[in-house]
């Protein structure tokens, strides 16, 4: 579930913030050298095999979808995979997470101010300890650790898909942790090892903090609704981001689609403990399509969702990591670039809306696939980002940086 490398993608940003000087626009040069990388992505070569069965890739100009489409067979004897298929995204799941918990702050406590603070006396709040929403929680931690901390993966607890040594194993898969009994573990794994928290811990990536920002909405909707003696935490996100979004072919694992087909994993997930429903959670459970989450950028970015300053605050990174709240962020040349990597068994994704600091006009992409690996995924987009920023409708017109990016000589 956690973050691809972006070294090599931030290499390339350094190459190319400086190329969106003009208007936005897509062009039927731009689709064919979109189509080079779709078709790329699901040819085998001798004696090596396609990097994945099929891969869905979108791009949108300020919230439009300009390109669409789907390469591949989604798996043996079904479709060609489209913009509508639908993927498990993995860590792209923490950026929407995020965005709900900022909506359920501002829907209780009155608008996010300025550095994402909150009136006084706010029910619920960025910088309240976790310690006030999860019951018996005080024990694991020896520092304060507030909600902020973990959004910006800066609690210092300990990742719960990457165990100490000294734990249990949860992914033995001949005696798996129970979903149920999923919140107990990390509890008793960071007591166990005393994880110092709080916001001078250093920027450690931890699957635990979302699957626990998860549960800090379930226990506060509970405290909230009395009488209501159990609260899932993806009822407030079908409600507060996917309705408000239009995201029809968005759901969790174990969800089934009317209207679109689901792309299977390549091998069989049967004894990973990432096939069970639950046991993502916060930290990577939703499923997509690229579509549905070219509509989570349009939401967010023209306040759907989430005021504006809550979007900053979304988009702020803390410390030298670039790390902000489900978003990596690199910024320069006038340009803001917001990302994300995921993985989760059997898939892959990446998204990015990369912005204008001056104009506000911005452009996103998404891209998909139903396999662990898919080398240059994150270049891809990039290069997709920098096609679509790019004022020239033709391939020989775009200039050096989008060529750079594209790998068009």
């Amino acid at each position: 579930m956690q973050s691809r490398s972006l070294a090599t993608l931030i290499g390339l940003l350094a190459l190319t913030w400086c190329s969106a000087a003009g208007a936005q626009v897509w062009s039927s040069d731009k689709s064919a050298i979109a189509d080079f990388y779709g078709t790329l992505a699901v040819t085998a070569k001798p004696g090596v095999p396609a990097p994945t069965p099929s891969i869905a890739m979108a791009v949108s100009i300020n919230g439009t979808i300009v390109f669409s489409k789907g390469y591949g067979n989604v798996g043996p004897g079904l479709p060609v995979a489209t913009g509508n298929t639908v993927y498990r995204i993995g860590s792209l799941s923490k950026q929407i997470l995020a965005g709900a918990l900022l909506g359920l702050i501002e829907d209780t406590s009155g608008a996010v101010g300025p550095g994402g603070k909150s009136p006084p006396g706010a029910a619920i709040a960025l910088d309240d300890p976790i310690t006030k929403f999860i019951p018996d929680w005080g024990m694991t931690a020896t520092g304060p650790v507030t909600l902020r901390d973990m959004l910006n993966m800066h609690s210092g607890y300990a990742s719960y898909t990457a165990p100490p040594a000294n734990v249990p194993d949860p992914f033995d898969v001949t005696k798996p942790v129970k979903p149920r009994e999923l919140l107990r573990y990390v509890l008793s794994m960071l007591f166990s090892n005393k994880s110092p928290g709080g916001a001078n811990s250093p920027y450690v990536y931890s699957n635990t903090n979302y699957l626990l920002l998860a549960n800090v909405i379930e226990f506060y909707k509970m405290k909230s609704m009395p009488g209501a003696p159990q609260y899932n935490y993806q009822t407030w996100l079908r409600s507060r981001i996917f309705n408000k979004a239009g995201m029809t072919n968005t759901g969790f694992l174990g969800d089934t689609f009317a209207n679109a087909l689901v792309a299977p994993p390549p091998y069989n997930l049967s004894n990973s403990a990432f096939s069970t429903p639950s046991w993502p959670m916060g930290a990577g459970e939703i499923m997509s399509s690229a579509n549905d989450l070219l509509k989570w950028h349009a939401a967010l970015m023209k306040g759907t969702l989430v005021s504006a300053q809550a979007r900053q605050t979304l988009f702020t990174p803390v410390g030298s990591a670039n790390y902000a709240m489900g978003w990596v962020v690199n910024s320069g040349g006038g340009f803001n670039w917001y990302n994300h990597g995921g993985d989760i068994p059997g898939y892959v994704s990446f998204d990015g809306i990369f912005q204008n600091a001056a104009t506000g006009a911005w452009v996103s992409v998404v891209l998909l696939a139903n396999n662990d690996n898919v080398p240059g995924l994150s270049n891809v987009g990039v290069c997709l980002a920098q096609l679509a920023m790019d004022p020239s409708t033709t391939k020989a017109g775009l200039s050096a940086f989008a060529k750079k990016a594209c790998g068009i000589p």
